[in-house]
């Protein structure tokens, strides 16, 4: 199956300070660069001077540079080194031999390869793994979320993503990227946000597609888009001339 590639996603601007604090040049012992969690970076600039260059000097432990920041209340997340990249690219293989059914997952789309790593959130005391952690807030071809429904022992794919605000009509691609890569998608439903105002992006509601073929999760899927539903087929009586 050819996978048909649409337009790239940009991070939220609200995000922009994680790609500057890249100069920062912290690193984990696996090489993963560290960067400070949305709006850390501004308040990295708030704190006094001496602190600041503390964070800068190369000389100084990690370690030491980790519990400053969070005293100073600034959270930090992982962007992946290009080999912990390619840990989390998926061919070949069941969500369920990739993806532990305990918490979230993000799920990239990006040149037609799919990328499924655990979302860890960030706080003052754990080093976060988020949407932008892949590919250091890059532009990718899909960012969405893969959470286990314990109650039907299905995954369910959304949209959701605060980093990139994937729209739900880029769904369809995801599925197509899913089988292109030999990654089932059969035990696989959707749940979707869409905007319902284009002036308000806080005024959204959801949606679920549950229960049903690959086939028809793909028809459904190439029919979303990011306007408000059309409305349900007109009774016999509205349709009187």
């Amino acid at each position: 199956m050819t996978v048909i590639l649409t337009k790239s996603l940009q991070i939220n601007p609200i995000y922009f300070g994680e790609i500057l604090s890249i100069q920062l040049g912290l690193k984990d012992e696996e090489g993963n660069t560290l960067v400070l969690y949305r709006d850390g970076y501004n308040k990295l600039h708030t704190l006094e001077q001496q602190i600041v260059d503390f964070i800068k000097k190369a000389e100084n432990s990690l370690e030491d540079k980790v519990h400053l920041l969070s005293c100073c209340q600034v959270s930090l997340i992982k962007f992946f080194s290009q080999e912990n990249q390619e840990r989390y690219r998926v061919q070949n293989k069941s969500i369920d031999e990739v993806a532990s059914p305990n918490h979230p997952h993000c799920i990239i789309v990006k040149n037609g390869k799919v990328y499924i790593h655990p979302k860890i959130p960030s706080n003052i005391t754990t080093i976060g793994m988020q949407h932008s952690s892949l590919f250091h807030g890059n532009n990718v071809d899909f960012a969405g979320t893969l959470l286990k429904d314990v109650m039907t022992d299905r995954w369910i794919l959304s949209n959701t993503t605060g980093h990139y605000q994937t729209r739900a009509s880029k769904i369809s691609s995801c599925l197509r990227a899913l089988i292109a890569n030999g990654i089932p998608i059969d035990a696989l439903d959707l749940e979707y946000w869409i905007l319902m105002d284009r002036d308000n992006p806080h005024k959204t509601e959801s949606y679920t597609i549950k229960g049903i073929s690959a086939k028809k999760l793909l028809e459904k899927a190439a029919k979303l888009s990011f306007q408000k539903p059309i409305a349900k087929d007109p009774s016999p009586l509205e349709t009187v001339a």
